[in-house]
């Protein structure tokens, strides 16, 4: 299987909205990039798409955005310990 199928990722409830996200989050905007394990934690990075920025005409090419989420095992249930933004300044933790 690949390492995102044997992620927790799936069991975790995620917040949907967090800096930069739009309020019309859409999970069909989301592309798991990739998931690695590390001592019984994992890591999961994303990829989602922007919402196309309204009265632009023509639209600009699509942007994204990037996020981690580092989650834990406590008690038999995966728990999101982290949710960050990640840009190229640097990574940055999410409301």
């Amino acid at each position: 299987a690949r390492p995102i199928e044997q992620s927790p990722i799936r069991q975790v409830l995620c917040q949907p909205l967090s800096y930069p996200s739009q309020p019309d989050y859409d999970r069909n905007s989301v592309s798991f990039l990739s998931a690695s394990e590390k001592r019984g934690k994992w890591i999961v990075k994303t990829e989602q798409r922007n919402p196309d920025p309204i009265g632009i005409e023509p639209p600009p090419r699509p942007s994204y955005s990037e996020f981690e989420y580092h989650l834990v095992n406590g008690d038999g249930k995966w728990r999101l310990k982290s949710h960050l933004f990640v840009d190229e300044e640097g990574k940055w933790e999410c409301l």
